[in-house]
């Protein structure tokens, strides 16, 4: 509002954000072993490289996780989905009594970049061949597969040693607690995951402390 109250909009331009396109699915993940060194995790790759305290590379390899691609279908979905968001504005706009030309201008801007959902140039490569990585309690280190499953309480965990070699693929699941894959809660020991998770539909406190036993695939 300006000093004599009347309410100013400012000028914007509108920005779709298109699906699995932001840079924080690409980060680099990092983790240290019991000897100090730092681990160092490439999603877009699927590369790990390990590092020593003085930023000498000690080694590196490529994972043999497979990831998977945006298809033309994906992308026909994904346009499909933001063109009924465009018809809910649209509808919303169509009954509003107030700011008229600058939800106009608003629509306009979103029909001119609606097309991008269907431009796989707008899209990467492929998806992320992982989600998270953590180093175990023995120094081998624990990739989870990237799944695009919104709410997935299912997680496939791979398991390399330190010199990268595969040691194992294993999965755990429930559908009691809500699974968060975060670093700063979860913890490996001796094959086994503990973590502190919320109970779904709790009442009173929901955080609990949890044992889970990861099974072989």
């Amino acid at each position: 509002k300006d000093k004599a109250g009347k309410e100013q909009h400012i000028g914007q331009w509108i920005s779709c954000g298109l699906p699995f396109s932001h840079p924080s699915y690409y980060r680099v993940r990092f983790a240290t072993n019991t000897a100090g060194n730092l681990v160092a995790a490439y999603p877009e790759t699927g590369e790990i490289a390990v590092f020593d305290n003085t930023g000498k590379k000690l080694r590196q390899f490529k994972t043999d996780l497979k990831p998977e691609v945006i298809t033309k279908e994906d992308r026909e979905e994904y346009y499909q989905n933001a063109a009924k968001d465009l018809k809910r504005i649209e509808e919303d706009v169509a009954n509003r009594t107030k700011d008229k030309e600058y939800w106009n201008n608003y629509i306009a801007q979103y029909k001119q970049q609606l097309e991008k959902f269907r431009d796989p140039a707008n899209y990467p490569a492929n998806l992320p061949y992982f989600s998270e990585m953590m180093v175990d309690s023995e120094n081998n280190i624990l990739l989870f597969r990237f799944t695009r499953e919104e709410g997935s309480n299912k997680f496939d965990v791979y398991t390399y040693n330190s010199t990268g070699s595969k040691i194992a693929t294993t999965s755990f699941i429930t559908d009691k607690y809500d699974l968060k894959i975060n670093p700063a809660v979860f913890r490996f020991h001796n094959g086994s995951v503990y973590s502190i998770l919320k109970v779904k539909n709790a009442v009173g406190n929901p955080l609990r402390l949890v044992k889970f036993d990861l099974k072989k695939n």
